[in-house]
């Protein structure tokens, strides 16, 4: 079902680019670690917690 709806919409995008109403780069996504640099990459990682150190976490299920 989930291949059918897919093959659909494609089609779709292709026949309104083929007819001139739709341009060929128009709508798409382009995921934002594509445009991430080094720099950035170090910057979140920064306030990342640090996972090199065990601890152990206490559960506490009594009301």
């Amino acid at each position: 079902m989930l291949e059918r709806a897919y093959n659909s919409v494609m089609q779709e995008i292709e026949a309104e680019i083929a007819s001139g109403n739709r341009g060929d780069d128009e709508d798409l996504y382009e995921n934002i670690l594509n445009e991430m640099e080094l720099a950035d990459y170090a910057h979140e990682l920064a306030f990342l917690a640090d996972r090199t150190e065990l601890s152990s976490s206490v559960l506490d299920y009594t009301d």
